[in-house]
């Protein structure tokens, strides 16, 4: 298996859909946040690379938003607090090597312009921080062309104050009109698409750096899942080193691991920390993640087998697995691996309402599973486990003392 290319822009763009599945009101938030963003750096006649870090920004810029207040405080026009979420955006973007512009842009877009210490170094989050507000008050209008003057009338009142006079007076000359806010608030057109960022190398350790960053968005939303994706990539990536897996395959293995329960952001935290035993109500709801976790990671083209280990971790090659019924040949060894780890870590990791379980416990379990599953290939893995438990164990622990680290350097 060689080395694949990814695309930034297509990573970026998966990011904008994440941020869809925290809050519904958010749909589309990003892609019109890019557009508005592009065209007035477009306008301010910066750079072709200049002008993709704003439309990579536009689509990124809320990743930080990860608990409900933070979610509240994007749709205030004049909130205090939306620098939290922008701190937040920025430590997790300052991850990646290829957004770390990107992740500048980010950290300043919810700062007025009249109180930058160096104004004109902050042009980009002013520019970012425009394009958001003109989105967040034409979401609060039934019909954006009655009402496009209103929102004009807003911004050139903030000319100065908020924002910075050239890029209100950009704004200005490209929203007069009416095309402009056709085509921004229907979330359908993004243009200009990125020129300067297309692919870049999916080495492993580009692979280790966006694995860290999706795993962060996704365990970060409390103290109770901080580890969880950490501990899942680390044992899956052991497992596949055991069955004979090259190095650069591991490394996928590691990715999948991380990626694999980003369709979690779908499911409301009350769900995911419940102590007691789901409803069937919640119940369907958590079994949705899967499928959203597929449907993110299908935005990343070059990413080899990673959609289908992280995706089909609930399958079986009956078919009565979740959420896609996948039976047989559709169930290669890496989904198999995925689910081993998935298990495996969940059982004998601590939970808020629970001790890691001990050995003979998580061994019966999975003889459980294996009777169920009637899969030699399953079966051949959990022997493999077996013979390698204690090792797993105490590298599923170190990977999940680094997370919880990483935790708390992220929340000071």
């Amino acid at each position: 298996m060689g080395e694949y290319n990814v695309s930034i822009f297509n990573i970026a763009y998966s990011v904008g859909k994440i941020a869809d599945l925290v809050d519904s009101q958010l749909t589309g938030h990003h892609r019109r946040v890019a557009y508005i963003a592009g065209r007035i750096a477009e306008e301010l006649g910066l750079t072709t690379q200049e002008r993709d870090e704003m439309v990579l920004a536009g689509l990124v810029h809320d990743v930080g938003a990860l608990s409900t207040q933070d979610r509240v405080d994007i749709f205030d026009f004049k909130g205090i607090n939306g620098g939290i979420h922008a701190e937040k955006g920025y430590k997790l973007l300052s991850i990646l090597e290829s957004f770390k512009d990107v992740a500048v842009h980010v950290r300043y877009h919810h700062i007025r312009w009249d109180e930058y210490p160096k104004q004109e170094e902050m042009l980009g989050g002013n520019i970012l921080y425009l394009a958001d507000r003109v989105d967040v008050l034409a979401q609060q209008q039934s019909n954006i062309l009655l009402k496009s003057e209103e929102i004009r009338t807003q911004i050139i009142e903030e000319r100065g104050k908020m924002f910075n006079p050239k890029v209100v007076e950009a704004f200005m000359r490209i929203s007069k009109n009416e095309a402009f806010w056709l085509d921004s608030m229907s979330a359908m057109i993004l243009a200009p698409r990125c020129e300067y960022y297309k692919n870049i190398a999916f080495t492993e350790d580009v692979m280790i750096q966006m694995g860290l960053f999706f795993s962060q968005i996704i365990d970060f939303r409390c103290r109770f899942t901080a580890t969880h994706s950490s501990g899942i990539a680390a044992v899956a990536s052991e497992l596949a080193k055991l069955r004979a897996y090259s190095q650069y395959e591991c490394t996928l293995m590691r990715f999948a691991g991380f990626v694999h329960d980003i369709g979690k952001l779908a499911v409301p935290i009350e769900i995911i920390e419940k102590p007691d035993k789901l409803t069937d109500e919640e119940y369907s709801i958590m079994k949705i993640h899967p499928y959203y976790t597929y449907q993110i990671l299908s935005h990343i083209e070059g990413i080899g087998k990673v959609k289908e280990w992280a995706a089909y971790h609930h399958e079986n090659i009956k078919g009565t697995g979740y959420p896609f019924g996948i039976q047989d040949s559709g169930l290669d060894e890496g989904c198999k691996i995925m689910k081993v780890a998935d298990i495996f870590t969940a059982l004998t990791e601590e939970r808020p309402y629970r001790e890691p379980m001990k050995s003979e416990k998580v061994l019966e379990i999975f003889k459980r599973v294996e009777q169920d599953e009637e899969d030699e290939e399953f079966s051949c893995l959990v022997e493999v486990l077996k013979q390698n438990y204690d090792n797993l164990v105490a590298i599923r622990e170190a990977a999940q003392r680094d997370a919880i680290r990483r935790y708390q350097v992220f929340i000071e």
